[in-house]
């Protein structure tokens, strides 16, 4: 039985029928993710000599997770769509990213403020990333709509792209980050575990994207379709290249 309700009157799908088992699969990958760079911060941190806090950690790891979830989740959903997907992508990157960079600050400090920990200030630091994060989002979903029409893109190829957009926005981000630090200057070890963080993390949410992609086709080349239904994904952008319309 189908998760969605069948189209009548021939209309087409825009999303396909097992959506909710793609974005639970992208909701669990993401949390996994959100742990995984954490744990790379923390290891990074403690090679600097740095002895993680207790409470800063768990803090920092229920910040991770609802970032992840959030954004990395937003845009599995528009690689979901059976129909200009690309567009649907960027415009959940668009979306997603500041609304998971607002939540993922707001958990950071509720659960400091459960604790009885102090919290670094809201200032314009936090905009200022939060404003970077946006558009570098946008442009990942946007990067990785375009690989997905390659009916051949491989994970090492999504590999590439998060590793660019990584290093790029990462160095903008500590940039924000040393320009309002004391005296311009920022700890090591500090330093270190941000720049891991933006780098590491871009690569694992288009790791995500590649594989919520691949059961999406995977999925719908399995659904009975009508004549008026689109193609998979990848079946419908090699159409497109090829000068058919399937709009």
């Amino acid at each position: 039985m189908s998760d969605t309700t069948v189209p009548t009157h021939g209309s087409p799908l825009w999303i396909h029928a097992n959506t909710l088992h793609l974005m639970a699969a992208a909701a669990w990958m993401s949390i996994l993710l959100g742990i995984v760079v954490e744990c790379a911060v923390l290891m990074t941190r403690a090679a600097a000599g740095v002895s993680p806090n207790l409470v800063q950690t768990v803090a920092e790891f229920a910040s991770s997770v609802t970032w992840a979830v959030i954004v990395c989740t937003g845009i599995s959903l528009g690689s979901a769509a059976a129909r200009h997907r690309e567009r649907i992508m960027g415009l959940m990157g668009l979306l997603c990213a500041p609304l998971a960079w607002a939540l993922a600050k707001g958990v950071q400090h509720g659960t400091l403020a459960m604790l009885d920990a102090p919290a670094d200030k809201l200032g314009v630091a936090v905009l200022q990333v939060g404003v970077l994060k946006t558009v570098e989002y946008t442009l990942l979903a946007l990067a990785v709509a375009k690989l997905i029409r390659r009916q051949r893109s491989t994970l090492a190829q999504h590999f590439l792209v998060g590793l660019a957009i990584g290093v790029v926005f990462g160095a903008a981000i500590v940039g924000v980050n040393i320009w309002h630090a004391p005296g311009r200057v920022m700890p090591l070890a500090r330093l270190l575990g941000l720049a891991v963080n933006e780098i590491v993390f871009p690569i694992g949410c288009v790791a995500v994207l590649h594989f919520i992609s691949r059961l999406n086709d995977l999925a719908a080349a399995s659904e009975p379709r009508t004549a008026a239904e689109p193609r998979p994904s990848s079946q419908v952008y090699a159409g497109e290249a090829a000068g058919e319309n399937h709009d």
